[in-house]
């Protein structure tokens, strides 16, 4: 992207670079560096020693900039910010009461005091992010915050009160937009944020349309810009991979309830006896030795693989080496899964749950949707018929997969369309 005006940039992220959590974010950097002067990273929910996390190898010209204390590690509200958050709490519980919708989820008394709770949060965050900026040396800045998350109560405060004219925008993915993807059931503070904050980019159709349909607010300042993937030369074969002699797939995502990963190993136990089947899954989680021990009853005609977790550039060198017939993906909950997109790059054909924008990568051209409540004997179903699929169909499969994510997913023109739409909303001079 080329500008002949160029600004600095305040990424707001949780935790980011520090820790193994938002690895997507990674790919972004160099193209901030590319098309800002300064990129500024804030890791606005460092907890208590979570500064002794691992710090990854990012591009030293980044600038990281550390919160002088844990905002969420302070539970009990103080005497001293209570006035404050009382102020802004009633013009958040009004707003969120001004629709019928909204009103019945903010009246039940747990998310009435879990408003309250972030409300505070959110003057603290104020606080917190008032002293930072006063000591940076920003020009011209843009914040883009990583997350629609509680952060942006206190930063959008902030700036309608004191720098109205600063550039204010956030990605949506899925725990930070969809209702039924948080604990509660219930996002709060959605309307405040919304009528303050310049422009919401969620990073699929699904999501868009979900924000769209129930903002008014948002009509106007929502737009999807998707993730994207690095595209190595091991991609740029213009053939995909043979296919294997044995049916091999794979899966990758945390091993969490949500993600489902049970399922997978379920459908896998039904597969006709003759067929032999070896499945990988890259990822670890809480739910790892239980379902390890779920697999160990698997019968003999199945091997399933766990690679716990693995870097990028450990999962692509397994991709390019090892030629996959299928990848899995069942989870509950989706925003746009890179998992998916990285697969497909690879041009490995697909199953999906039909959830959050999932349907934004997988199609009929690259593999399969499934409902989001999917019958075991039907995930079985799609895999026992792919096996049976003619070599020319399977190659269809795979060269459609690779050709959508070269269209679509391709990280350096994602993210420079997206900075580009940056700096067309900015408001300098």
């Amino acid at each position: 992207m080329e500008s002949n005006t160029r600004c600095d940039i305040l990424l707001i992220t949780n935790s980011f670079p520090y820790g193994t959590g938002e690895s997507f974010i990674e790919l972004e950097i160099p193209r901030l560096l590319a098309n800002f002067d300064t990129v500024y990273i804030l890791p606005f929910k460092m907890r208590k020693g979570t500064g002794e996390l691992a710090k990854r190898d990012i591009d030293p010209r980044v600038q990281i900039v550390l919160p002088s204390q844990s905002v969420i590690d302070k539970s009990i509200p103080s005497l001293n910010y209570l006035f404050p958050t009382l102020l802004l709490f009633c013009r958040v519980f009004f707003m969120e009461c001004s629709d019928r919708r909204s009103f019945k989820k903010v009246m039940k008394p747990r998310n009435l005091l879990l408003t309250f709770i972030r409300t505070y949060r959110g003057v603290l965050y104020k606080k917190e992010y008032a002293a930072i900026v006063n000591r940076l040396p920003l020009k011209n800045h843009i914040v883009y915050s990583y997350w629609t998350d509680a952060w942006l109560t206190g930063i959008l405060d902030y700036h309608r009160r004191k720098d109205k004219n600063r550039l204010v925008v956030s990605r949506a993915h899925r725990g930070d937009l969809y209702d039924e993807a948080s604990m509660q059931k219930y996002q709060t503070a959605r309307k405040f944020i919304f009528r303050y904050i310049d422009y919401v980019f969620p990073i699929s159709t699904s999501g868009y349309t979900y924000l769209t349909e129930r903002y008014e607010e948002l009509k106007n300042k929502c737009k999807v810009h998707y993730l994207g993937i690095k595209l190595y030369e091991a991609h740029l074969n213009n053939e995909p991979p043979a296919v294997s002699a044995q049916f091999v797939t794979a899966s990758c995502s945390f091993v969490t309830k949500v993600k489902r990963v049970d399922l997978i190993i379920k459908a896998l136990a039904r597969v006709d006896r003759k067929i032999r089947i070896t499945h990988h899954h890259f990822g670890d989680g809480p739910l790892m030795e239980e379902l390890k021990s779920l697999t160990g009853s698997l019968p003999e005609n199945i091997n399933f693989v766990w690679h716990g977790y693995k870097s990028q550039n450990e999962l692509y060198d397994f991709y390019a080496n090892n030629p996959i017939d299928l990848f899995m993906n069942v989870s509950e909950s989706e925003g746009l899964p890179v998992s998916i997109m990285e697969a497909m790059s690879f041009g490995i054909p697909v199953i999906a749950t039909d959830v959050g924008g999932t349907s934004d990568a997988v199609d009929a051209s690259v593999g399969y949707l499934i409902p989001m409540m999917p019958d075991l004997a039907e995930i079985t179903g799609l895999l026992e018929k792919h096996i049976v699929l003619d070599t020319a169909a399977k190659q269809q499969y795979r060269r459609s997969a690779k050709e959508k994510a070269f269209e679509k997913f391709n990280s350096e023109v994602n993210y420079d369309r997206f900075h580009e739409d940056l700096y067309n909303l900015s408001s300098w001079e």
